[in-house]
């Protein structure tokens, strides 16, 4: 089922490409090598005011989540919202500033890495090109191949698409082919000087679009990836308030069905929680004081929906926690055992160790109205 705060999510998600578009140009026209990263980046982050504007959008998103939950409108932002919730203990600001910084760390991090890469390569081409002309084309052929395999190494793992791969690699067997007919008893000749020649501008200019290419992926996937994990755990949870705050009160709702978001990623705790019986109310249905607390983990948009007394058809909450967790395990694959306990964990279940004890993401922090 659709996360009823996908609208929102996906509204956060277009705010912050606008925040970032542009920001990788700036950072790669203020670079001048490894030791500029930092400062480039800090300059384009204060250039576009990312970390205001992407505090702001994760807020907005907040705010807007638990106006759903609660359904109705407010008019200022919960303090409740701002405060330390989950296992980490931090405020949402603490989260915000934090998330800046992994940020700008992961692209000056991106930065280093793939200058030393080109740096590498670069110094690879460079002999072979300078050694021509050195004659050590010719009585060094032994480094050749090394020099030759740097190569070949920074066109698999640099950020290139496959054309630009492809089109290095091509020069690097040219060149190659020129080197084996020296082993047949050739010498140097314009021919070998031409493909180190081509080889040298190839990784010239792989080199910079390989530069290009990892500043905007970590720009806009990377960094994405962390400015969406924050504002999907921390709207989850005000929406969670939103719920709580709604229907804790309403003696009618005496329980809450579980329901899994449509894009839940991979198998958790979170199938359990929807499929299990874990109450006798069915499956993936809790009494009001029993459910688990939401968000289970990062990323997770599962939610929930009230459940009234006439549909429960007299059925009583019981206890059943460990029993029914253990049912539902059992029917289940050890692969998805094993994703949800771990492999040790997988093991102690088989030797009746409680499953809560090992259960990945496993709390016994409940659902409940914000104090």
């Amino acid at each position: 089922m659709k996360s009823p705060i996908a609208k929102i999510l996906s509204k956060f998600s277009k705010a912050f490409y606008s925040t970032m578009s542009g920001v990788a140009v700036t950072i790669l026209n203020n670079l001048d090598d490894d030791s500029s990263a930092r400062a480039a980046t800090e300059h384009a982050w204060a250039s576009y005011e990312v970390a205001s504007r992407v505090g702001d959008a994760v807020r907005q998103s907040v705010k807007e989540s638990y106006e759903v939950g609660v359904g109705r409108t407010i008019k200022l932002f919960p303090s409740h919202l701002d405060k330390a919730w989950d296992d980490s203990g931090m405020t949402l600001s603490e989260k915000l500033h934090g998330s800046d910084k992994e940020m700008r760390d992961a692209i000056v991090e991106t930065i280093r890495e793939q200058l030393k890469e080109n740096r590498h390569a670069m110094q690879a081409a460079r002999k072979l090109y300078d050694g021509y002309n050195s004659g050590q084309a010719v009585t060094r052929q032994q480094g050749i191949p090394k020099y030759l395999q740097k190569i070949v190494a920074f066109a698999r793992h640099s950020d290139l698409t496959e054309e630009d791969r492809n089109a290095l690699l091509r020069q690097v067997r040219r060149a190659k082919r020129q080197v084996e007919r020296l082993g047949q008893g050739g010498a140097p000749n314009q021919a070998l000087k031409t493909a180190y020649s081509e080889l040298l501008d190839a990784v010239v200019s792989g080199s910079e679009k390989a530069l290009s290419r990892s500043v905007h992926t970590a720009v806009e996937e990377r960094s994405r990836y962390v400015a969406e994990r924050i504002a999907r755990t921390e709207a989850a949870r005000a929406w969670a308030d939103g719920f709580a705050e709604k229907y804790m009160d309403d003696d009618s709702v005496v329980a809450f069905k579980w329901k899994l978001a449509s894009r839940h990623p991979k198998f958790d705790i979170c199938d359990l929680y929807a499929d299990a019986n874990l109450y006798g109310l069915g499956k993936g249905v809790y009494p009001k004081n029993a459910t688990p607390r939401l968000p289970v983990h990062p990323h997770c948009l599962c939610h929930l929906a009230p459940v009234y007394r006439s549909e429960l058809k007299g059925k009583k909450a019981v206890d059943q926690l460990e029993e029914g967790g253990r049912v539902w395990l059992e029917n289940q694959s050890l692969y998805h055992r094993q994703q949800i306990l771990g492999i040790q964990g997988a093991k102690a279940f088989e030797n009746k160790d409680p499953w809560t004890e090992w259960a990945r993401n496993y709390s016994q922090q409940m659902l409940k109205k914000a104090e």
